[in-house]
């Protein structure tokens, strides 16, 4: 039996070409066609003792934070954008106004996207927990999602992945920051970070061709976006750094309203 309750409304989206030119705005189709799930709650003290803000559970901030994941199988998920999103309303069932807090609330700064694009998480908190006896929680806002449009295939022969190499290819431009090949077991893979100055969401995925002629998928390995620099890590299970690299991109990103109006209670 579930207790949390879901209301998803139609929202809007933005369609967006290359490096982020609108082309058009509209009513969009529903984002949510498998479903938009609440599948975590926290709900953490803060340490009254504490000169820093900690709490009283080791390593988590004080606050409360509940855990969302969307997911549609006809579209393909690339960023959630917390700054996007808003939370219009946070409360408990007493009356307790969750944003009133000295940070407020808002979107936490580290959604998950699953490997196949087809689900991503993302939470939505607050510094300040519920009043003693509340036993839900209702939320009220949206979400800012982008999904990649029309994939498409490029590539190039006779590719050198070493430090300072310059990348065009189909929708991929960057520069790489770092390349390795790492020989500590029995398979030996070549680590690669990419950097640029755009950002990484129009690309699904790259691929090196080995010399047997067969496509090596580089496993996605993490990001980071530190000022106006993005940078994202690949891991290829090859000892070689040279041959045919593939990229398999997105000619278009669609930024899609995802509307919340949520009552949570501890039964998920």
């Amino acid at each position: 039996m579930t207790h949390a309750k879901l209301t998803l409304l139609a929202g809007s989206f933005l369609v967006i070409i290359g490096a982020g030119v609108a082309l058009a705005q509209k009513p969009a189709e529903p984002v949510v066609k498998d479903g938009l799930h609440v599948v975590g709650v926290s709900v953490i003290q803060a340490d009254p003792t504490s000169k820093i803000g900690g709490s009283l559970v080791m390593g988590q901030q004080p606050g409360t934070r509940v855990y969302f994941m969307l997911t549609n199988k006809d579209q393909f998920f690339v960023s959630v954008d917390d700054n996007a999103g808003k939370i219009e309303s946070f409360q408990d069932d007493q009356g307790t106004d969750l944003r009133k807090g000295q940070m407020g609330s808002g979107f936490g700064p580290f959604p998950k996207l699953s490997e196949d694009g087809k689900s991503c998480m993302f939470e939505v908190a607050c510094e300040k927990v519920p009043a003693s006896g509340a036993a839900s929680l209702s939320i009220t806002g949206h979400a800012v999602v982008t999904v990649g449009l029309d994939a498409k295939t490029a590539e190039q022969a006779d590719v050198e992945l070493k430090k300072d190499t310059k990348l065009s290819i189909g929708g991929l431009q960057a520069v790489v920051d770092s390349a390795e090949i790492h020989k500590f077991s029995d398979t030996p893979s070549l680590e690669i970070t990419l950097k640029n100055d755009k950002g990484f969401d129009a690309i699904k995925s790259i691929y090196i061709v080995g010399t047997d002629g067969k496509a090596i998928k580089g496993e996605y390995r993490g990001y980071s976006n530190i000022g106006a620099t993005f940078s994202r890590s690949y891991s290829f299970k090859t000892n070689s750094a040279k041959g045919k690299l593939g990229v398999v991109y997105f000619e278009k990103l669609q930024k899609q309203e995802v509307p919340i109006d949520v009552k949570v209670t501890l039964g998920l």
